[in-house]
């Protein structure tokens, strides 16, 4: 498991056996390795915000750039989804490893919760 994955676990008795179900929920923060500093204000924590989950802050920018970790398009996405705000500018200015760390939360945002279950339609014969 990757760090900073959260895990639950459900368990049940019911046939006199356990079985344990994991379930990942997404990482939706990121402890800045590098503060960002905005004036007296110092920032150690980013949350990718729910406006990730409304269309609207995909607005003018090309899907494929984004699934493609494009830099330029991750930068102006962050600028609208990072709880604390960041500007683009402090965005372009976060260490490598912050930047790629948010980039990596935003992963769980972008597929669909169902992804790899079979469609019926496709499996019938």
């Amino acid at each position: 498991m990757p760090p900073g994955e959260m895990t639950m676990k459900k368990e049940s008795a019911e046939y006199g056996v356990d079985i344990t179900t994991e379930a990942t929920a997404p990482v939706k923060g990121v402890t800045l390795a590098q503060p960002v500093v905005r004036g007296d204000e110092t920032i150690t924590y980013v949350e990718i915000g729910d406006a990730i989950r409304q269309s609207g802050s995909l607005r003018g920018l090309s899907l494929s750039d984004v699934l493609n970790m494009k830099t330029d398009t991750l930068v102006t996405l962050f600028a609208r989804v990072t709880s604390p705000r960041l500007k683009e500018s402090e965005i372009r200015s976060l260490a490598t490893s912050d930047f790629i760390a948010l980039s990596t939360a935003i992963v769980p945002f972008l597929t669909p919760t169902a992804s790899g279950v079979p469609n019926g339609a496709e499996t019938d014969d």
